[in-house]
């Protein structure tokens, strides 16, 4: 069965419509890219699958308890916070979660008190419980291979 599966999709913000009975359908570990001229289409589409915006008509249905998340295309400016800080926002509650996690390593490199050795004990075991060492991984894997720093 299809994660995504977008069927007689058909958008328009004028005359001519940016999606045109158009059919995608993402299957389990299936890479995506999305190419194409400026005004194509690409964010519009983008925003429709992750339930940004709604279809003028067609349907869309997604496998239950998937999660889309999406970045971006121009980062917010004069934000504050790291590039990881930045990109684990798509995994929006999880990041909180991995944020204080980074935000409390660094401080106990200079403040190793017991009291934040504590604090830190106390994400690891939610990060642990909830898996998220892995949404960490693949974040810090994706800086990577971008060439960015955390």
């Amino acid at each position: 069965m299809s994660l995504i599966s977008l069927s007689g999709a058909w958008i328009s913000f004028s005359d001519a419509p940016l999606l045109d009975n158009t059919e995608l359908h993402i299957e389990p570990n299936e890479r995506v890219c999305l190419v194409g001229r400026n005004g194509a289409g690409k964010s519009t589409l983008l925003k429709v699958l992750g339930k940004e915006l709604p279809l003028d008509d067609g349907r869309i249905i997604y496998e239950q308890d998937l999660v889309v998340s999406r970045l971006q295309q121009d980062p917010p400016r004069n934000i504050g916070g790291t590039v990881f800080d930045f990109v684990s926002e798509g995994v929006a509650e999880q990041a909180q979660h991995l944020k204080a996690y980074h935000d409390l390593l660094k401080k106990v490199e200079s403040d190793p008190s017991e009291q934040n050795l504590n604090k830190l004990s106390a994400l690891q075991e939610i990060l642990d419980h909830q898996g998220l060492w892995r949404i960490d991984s693949r974040i810090s894997d994706v800086l990577t291979k971008l060439g960015l720093e955390r």
